[in-house]
């Protein structure tokens, strides 16, 4: 869906935007480090944009007293908790966990024992109600870039967020050098908004809208409608 673009080729079009091609002032590793954390804010683009993009999994069961589970070490921002029925068979299906706050008590709720509510509590997810047996768990989750090496080959980009990092680089080059990035930072935000305006909503077909549902009060957690 993106263009692919090999680290060789843009080190050397910061160089180049820079006016830093025949010089070690800004070695390649450092160019590489500018590039990887324009990288992970380009990244936040996608992550707050309308559709979902570097979504990520995570399974993991319960252990019979233990409130937290440990995130995983890419995460950034959670989308969705769900009990995992049946897992790895042909009849497996996924529940969603609702969100509480400090309000959340131990009492048994629609899952009966097993914890149907959850919060983040720093790099870790918090369970409620208090686990009492195995049950396993889903979580997805918008997931951090991997770092790139100053040779990483066909690494793909979205939406023109090369040219933001590339402009975000030569930004940083310049500063180093304590030149004048005024022409450069315009050209970075102007990359930017065209990134940011291009990734979201990209569903034309239906305009953006909030759906209000509300549960049967008495109907099992299973077979709740919309």
């Amino acid at each position: 869906m993106g263009i692919l673009r090999n680290m060789v080729d843009i080190i050397a079009e910061v160089r180049d935007l820079a006016d830093m091609e025949n010089t070690d002032f800004v070695t390649d590793n450092e160019i590489t480090n500018y590039i990887n954390d324009s990288r992970r804010e380009a990244w936040q683009i996608l992550a707050e944009s309308y559709e979902d993009w570097y979504i990520s999994s995570h399974d993991f069961a319960t252990v019979a007293g233990t409130r937290d589970y440990a995130l995983p070490a890419d995460f950034i921002r959670l989308r969705k908790v769900f009990w995992v029925r049946d897992k790895s068979t042909s009849s497996e299906r996924e529940y969603p966990l609702r969100r509480v706050t400090w309000d959340a008590t131990d009492s048994r709720g629609w899952a009966g024992d097993k914890p149907d509510r959850f919060m983040l509590r720093g790099s870790n997810l918090r369970l409620f109600p208090l686990v009492e047996a195995v049950y396993n768990y889903r979580i997805y989750y918008t997931a951090a870039p991997a770092a790139l090496t100053s040779t990483s080959t066909s690494v793909e980009w979205e939406y023109g967020l090369d040219r933001f990092c590339i402009w975000d680089a030569v930004v940083r080059c310049l500063i180093k050098e304590k030149s004048d990035a005024t022409d450069a930072r315009g050209e970075r935000d102007r990359h930017w908004a065209l990134a940011l305006k291009s990734a979201d909503n990209r569903d034309a077909s239906e305009p953006r809208r909030t759906q209000e549902v509300m549960y049967r009060e008495d109907s099992e957690w299973w077979e709740r409608g919309w």
